[in-house]
């Protein structure tokens, strides 16, 4: 009896149907199809009447057969393999505590799973490689040749209390009646079809012939999986029925078929209850290919890390470690051979998401800092260029500032590097990158000067060195807050006591140490002779052994008292000072001499000479005394005196000329800023209160689950300026503005291409709620909006955008807030490094210096705020111009560091101070912030006052997950428009390009937000801005009409063939 559905043309899926037994039987059934069979023979096989053979005569012919456990050598072995970690057992047979379940026709029992029967089909999948192994078992329906998914079973395969146990046993007839009972013969479900290969498998087997013996034919062993589910329950399940199915599909199935398929709901609600104990899964081991079913299962029973590759790292969450950065995060213990390179969509826990991002960021981390390791040890073959008109030329003033007069000799170099091999090139950092060159050179150190300090020289010593003292405190007390903390967790988690005891001393000791650690070189500089102690302790030490005691027992002379004045401190190095005689002294780095500092910079012009170029200066001169410039040292022995005429030549054949190359090594520093910022952000959401709405909403973005659905906010409602712009109907977008409505949790995710509009209405939604009023707010006013987008050039096209909106607005571009106080505070603002290009000099050269200048200038201008008119230093600077009388302070600070350098040192903290409060000021009280996520959550550091009503993160798909959350940290339930295009390049996992590297979660790193978002159907609106925009948005509405699903983790992955069966 065909269902009144049939008719309509339902693909079948042939994961289903996929043989992975015996060969030459399985093979037989792999092109299984709908249509179904009208041999005599299949009708006659459906009326055999089950279990006709006397049950006792079986025992006795089957005396002795049981199972046999898996060695678990073989096991580890298989485990041990590479293979791809998602692996499929089609046709599985499921017992829940020992009973099989309801629903397996008599067909697809005898063919031990590799049919089209009709009635119940489980398939299993096996993910060992993310950072939960798990089961995924699929219950399907097969009813009138098509097949139809029911349910879905998740097991967290590393929460179970138990592994699972492997065992085989030869298929005996005792086993198989005592177990394979209550089969479906009814032919209500439809016919299943078989081949004439199939009919002569089977045509030597008597219709009366056991199940056994039609097992035998397929294959002589079954496999049982054994799991303990027991204390487990439904900590270690998630199960998940398809909507569909339920409400649309299971209307038009016989009344078998919806027997079957409630009666499976019915044993599986009771599993997950925690009502039954133990679940087998069942299957045929291949007669062609022995233990090939281990290559699938093996590393789901291993022992240890082949059971899950990131299992170490999820220990570290799992026992609560909810401080995870990309410092404590273990990644030592990892087997980059099982990595797994797939996306979540939906994550099963939290410890789980916890691990894939913070692991990711973390991972990436790794990699740039081993990338910088690996270079500094390499080395490189380089060619040292003196750049023309860089000569040090003596001049008037040369003694007043550096102490000597000019040498003469060149201070700035281009350096070629000559690319080799592809792990060489790769090790290089990117052009614009700040790096420290050790150039195989001799280098020749300036004498010190002989002239007596003048009494402003003095003045100068004692304000450097009262700083740098001041300096060495301060980071002394960093470290001592560091290890207090440290300590405190330790007490908290119940650390040893060895490790405790150990802990409390280092608090009690770190910060002498560290001062004097610090210290001490500090004041290396102004010690020529050393005392009587340091000679009468330690007589045949050297001389600079001698003066580093004595620069240990300054320091802690010189160390200031908590309550002591300012002027009497002076007062004491003053002093100290007068009894010293001031020398410069020169060491030499220990390593390669003292580096040559500089940038790798792009020329396009020479990029056929297949050459890196770095612009570098001189070393300068270690330890030179604090009153005067530190002189460039000279570089002796150099091979070029001067830059080739004709350099382009000269470059493209490197190769004649490897007599000029000397050993070059390069440093350069990792900016993890970010990265630690990632970090926190996933920390603080973890650590939210658990009755706080923002709780709601983090457990929801887990697998965006309906029952965790946070609380909806009508922001329309709140902000009187969206309902003031709806109504002039200056949106373009009714429907997007409505979703403003119902946000849940006070945020939006919206979607759209290049060209729908999606900035121009996020610009306009920011116009409209600066228009009117908040509210939510005691002042009715709208405090600060802040707008984010992860490049520097997405941010200022957005200031720009927004100062045409609302010229009258304050939009303020925020840059790094340090750099911010360091533009504000200079007198003179700073400009790029520029190379002088002699009058009389070749064409090339001209070229490469010219090129060079410009790409100084651009590297000078990314990200800085000197450079940029709306950042909020450079609109302080003419505010304070504008209306010197309001910012007197300022004023005089700007003044005495032109007039009188020596005063302005001396109080220099409290203009500091003084910026600082300006700047903070100037900052809370601004219309729109705009700046990076980063320079964001820096801001939120030196800007506590910083209380905001909105934030826009734009370009939401090119952020990963962390970044996107960076600038919700300390204000999580502010009200949050995600707006960006899924389409385009997302996120970038930087570490993947390093094939032998074995990166850890990049295809994760590479998933925003926004993406996660869309892919579970949780858009709140789309935008058409293409052909593709606008099939997207059909799809949307189309989705806004239906049920809101439920979903797991990885199993709307499978929801495309689930829903379409």
């Amino acid at each position: 009896m065909a269902s009144p559905g049939s008719s309509q043309a339902q693909p079948n899926v042939s994961s289903g149907d996929v043989p992975h037994s015996t060969a030459d039987v399985h093979s037989s059934f792999e092109n299984c199809t709908s249509a179904s069979d009208d041999s005599d023979g299949a009708h006659e096989e459906l009326q055999h009447a089950f279990l006709e053979l006397e049950t006792a005569a079986l025992r006795d012919r089957d005396a002795g057969l049981a199972w046999v456990q898996v060695d678990k050598q073989a096991i580890e072995a298989a485990a041990q393999v590479k293979r791809h970690p998602d692996n499929t057992t089609s046709g599985a047979f499921i017992f829940v505590d020992e009973e099989l379940l309801l629903g397996y026709h008599i067909t697809h029992a005898r063919r031990l799973g590799a049919s089209c029967a009709p009635g119940l089909r489980t398939d299993t999948i096996q993910r060992w490689g993310g950072p939960e192994p798990s089961l995924t078992i699929l219950f399907k329906i097969s009813y009138d040749g098509f097949l139809r998914t029911f349910a879905v079973c998740e097991i967290a395969m590393a929460r179970l209390s138990e592994l699972p146990s492997a065992d085989i046993r030869t298929i005996d007839d005792s086993f198989i009646t005592s177990h394979f009972r209550d089969l479906v013969t009814s032919t209500q479900l439809g016919f299943d079809r078989r081949d004439q290969r199939y009919l002569n498998t089977f045509k030597d087997i008597s219709p009366a012939a056991s199940l056994a013996e039609y097992m035998r034919v397929v294959a002589d062993k079954i496999v049982r999986i054994k799991v303990n589910i027991n204390e487990a329950g439904s900590r270690a399940l998630t199960i998940y029925y398809p909507t569909k199915f339920w409400e649309q599909q299971l209307q038009w199935l016989h009344s078998d078929a919806r027997d079957i398929a409630d009666t499976v709901r019915n044993v599986l609600s009771n599993l997950q209850h925690g009502n039954f104990s133990s679940l087998w899964v069942v299957f045929p081991e291949s007669r062609s290919y022995e233990r090939l079913w281990l290559s699938k299962w093996g590393p789901l029973l291993s022992r240890d890390s082949p059971r899950s590759p990131f299992h170490q790292i999820a220990a570290d969450v799992c026992r609560g470690n909810t401080r995870n950065s990309h410092h404590n995060i273990s990644l030592a213990s990892v087997d980059r051979k099982y990595t797994l390179d797939r996306a979540a969509i939906f994550f099963l826990t939290k410890d789980e998401r916890t691990v894939a991002l913070i692991g990711g960021a973390a991972d990436e981390a790794n990699w740039l800092k081993q990338q910088a390791d690996d270079c500094s040890r390499a080395v490189f073959k380089g060619w040292v260029l003196p750049i023309p008109g860089s000569e040090w030329i003596a001049k008037e003033t040369d003694e007043l500032v550096y102490g000597i007069k000019g040498t003469g000799v060149p201070t700035k170099f281009i350096v070629a590097i000559r690319l080799g091999d592809y792990r060489q090139r790769c090790l290089l950092p990117e052009a614009g990158t700040a790096v420290r060159l050790y150039i195989h050179l001799s280098q020749k150190f300036n004498q010190r000067p002989d002239k007596p300090l003048i009494a402003s020289q003095v003045a100068s010593f004692v304000t450097a060195l009262a700083s740098g003292l001041s300096e060495a405190h301060s980071e002394a007390v960093k470290y001592f807050n560091v290890a207090q903390d440290r300590l405190q967790e330790m007490l908290h988690e119940r650390y040893d006591d060895n490790d405790i005891d150990a802990q409390e001393q280092l608090v009690d000791t770190i910060l002498d140490d560290k001062y004097l650690e610090i210290a001490t070189p500090k004041i290396m500089s102004y010690i020529a002779t050393f005392f009587r102690d340091a000679d009468y302790s330690m007589p045949d030490a050297d001389i600079d052994a001698k003066r580093r005691v004595d620069a240990r027992q300054a320091a802690k002379l010189l160390r200031k008292d908590e309550h002591e004045d300012e002027l009497d401190y002076r007062k004491r190095i003053i002093g100290w000072m007068s009894a010293q005689v001031v020398a410069g002294r020169a060491a030499l780095n220990e390593k390669y001499g003292e580096p040559c500092t500089g940038i790798r910079v792009n020329i396009p012009s020479y990029r056929s000479a297949n050459c890196a170029f770095f612009q570098v200066d001189a070393p300068l001169q270690p330890n030179w005394p604090h009153g005067w410039s530190q002189p460039p040292l000279q570089l002796i022995d150099m091979p070029l005196s001067a830059m080739p005429w004709k350099l382009g030549t000269y470059l493209d054949s490197l190769a004649q000329h490897m007599a000029d190359a000397r050993e070059v090594r390069i440093e350069y520093d990792v900016n993890n800023t970010p990265v630690k910022f990632e970090c926190d952000a996933i920390n603080s959401f973890n650590n939210v209160p658990d009755d706080s709405p923002m709780s709601k909403w983090w457990s929801f973005l887990l697998s965006f689950n309906p029952v965790s659905l946070p609380l909806a906010y009508d922001l329309v409602e709140r902000f009187t300026g969206i309902r003031q712009f709806i109504d002039q109907g200056k949106f373009v977008e009714d429907e997007a503005i409505e979703a403003f409505r119902h946000a849940r949790a006070s945020k939006i995710f919206i979607a759209g291409g290049s060209s729908s509009g999606r900035s121009d209405f996020a610009a306009t939604l920011v116009h409209a709620i600066k228009s009117g009023q908040d509210i939510a707010a005691t002042a009715q006013s709208p405090s600060a909006i802040l707008w984010t987008a992860p490049q520097n050039a997405e941010v200022n096209h957005a200031v720009e955008h927004l100062t045409a909106l609302m010229p009258r607005k304050r939009i303020v571009r925020v840059y790094s807030f340090n750099l911010e106080l360091r533009t504000l505070l200079k007198a003179t603002l700073d400009t790029p490094p520029q190379l002088s290009i002699p009058e009389r000099t070749s064409s090339t050269i001209e070229r490469l210096l010219r090129q060079a200048n410009e790409f100084q200038q651009e590297i000078f201008d990314e990200g800085n705020p000197a450079t940029d008119p709306t950042s909020c230093s450079r609109q302080l600077r003419l505010e304070v111009e504008t209306n010197p009388a309001q910012y007197p302070m300022m004023k005089q600070a700007w003044d005495l560091e032109e007039s009188d350098p020596v005063t302005y040192r001396v109080n220099k903290r409290a203009y500091l101070e003084e910026a600082r409060r300006l700047l903070s000021t100037f900052i809370a009280q601004a219309d729109v912030i705009a700046a990076t996520p980063t320079d964001l959550r820096i801001l939120y550091d030196h800007v506590p006052d910083l209380s905001p009503c909105f934030l826009v993160v734009n370009e939401a798909g090119k952020m990963t997950e962390g970044m996107s959350l960076m600038p919700l940290v300390r204000h999580p339930q502010l009200p949050t428009l995600f707006i960006g295009d899924t389409r385009d390049a997302g996120p970038q996992a930087v570490a993947k390009k390093d094939k032998n590297y074995g990166a850890l979660f990049t295809k994760q790193r590479e998933t925003s937000l926004l993406h996660r978002v869309e892919a579970a159907g949780q858009l709140d609106f789309a935008f058409a801005g293409d052909a593709a925009s606008q099939e997207l948005e059909k799809i949307f509405e189309a989705w806004k009409n239906t049920t809101r699903r439920q979903f797991t983790r990885e199993i709307k992955l499978v929801e495309d063939y689930i829903l379409s069966e």
